[in-house]
């Protein structure tokens, strides 16, 4: 998963064996907001045994993820963690 077209939800690309990757793009026009946030730190100073998790606080409720490159097997997500901002819900 990742958002490949840059427009704040995420899109899913599988790829099989002896076959085409395939790209299931996310096109809703909902016109709702997103937050996404990259770790970043020092040339070699990754550790990768950490999984740091962030927590995005509302007025009335709240949204955890995890920094996870890795889902399951000869599978990989993008490093940039989103959270889908909906205000109507959050204000």
């Amino acid at each position: 998963m990742a958002d490949i077209d840059g427009d704040g939800d995420l899109d899913v690309l599988f790829a099989a064996v002896n076959s085409a990757p395939r790209l299931l793009r996310n096109d809703q026009k909902l016109g709702n907001h997103w937050l996404r946030i990259v770790i970043e730190g020092r040339e070699g100073e990754w550790n990768r045994r950490s999984v740091p998790k962030l927590k995005v606080d509302y007025a009335n409720g709240k949204q955890i993820s995890q920094v996870m490159p890795t889902r399951s097997y000869l599978s990989q997500s993008e490093l940039p963690v989103t959270f889908g901002l909906d205000w109507r819900r959050y204000r």
